[in-house]
């Protein structure tokens, strides 16, 4: 059975949101109380995540437990297109660019800007 859209776009929000901060899974599971693979299984929508342990994983993650809803359609929740997936040099470029003070934050998105036009 394929899993839910909500329960993919939680998964990858966890995994994008636990990459953004540099936490290994086993790091997050220990804090959690649960195995490594749980969190692999939550991140890949093989299990549900539990209110509780959302909550749990909101507090270490330092984000409200809405921050794992956020962007999901609420006009069709059917199991359709999964959300995209964020990879380790998409994240670092997020890292790295929170770390950048204005106004040079802005020159490095007007260059990333022109660089997209240029390659699409």
């Amino acid at each position: 059975m394929e899993a839910h859209l909500v329960d993919r776009h939680v998964g990858v929000r966890i995994r994008a949101r636990r990459r953004q901060l540099g936490i290994s899974q086993q790091l997050l599971a220990d804090t959690i109380g649960c195995t490594f693979q749980q969190v692999q299984k939550y991140e890949n929508a093989r299990n549900r995540v539990s209110s509780s342990r959302l909550f749990e994983i909101a507090k270490v993650l330092k984000v409200n437990p809405s921050y794992f809803f956020d962007g999901l359609p609420m006009s069709d929740l059917e199991p359709g297109e999964p959300p995209p997936v964020f990879g380790p040099e998409e994240v670092e470029i997020a890292r790295l660019f929170m770390q950048i003070r204005n106004p040079t934050r802005r020159k490095v998105l007007e260059l990333t800007r022109t660089l997209a036009a240029e390659t699409a």
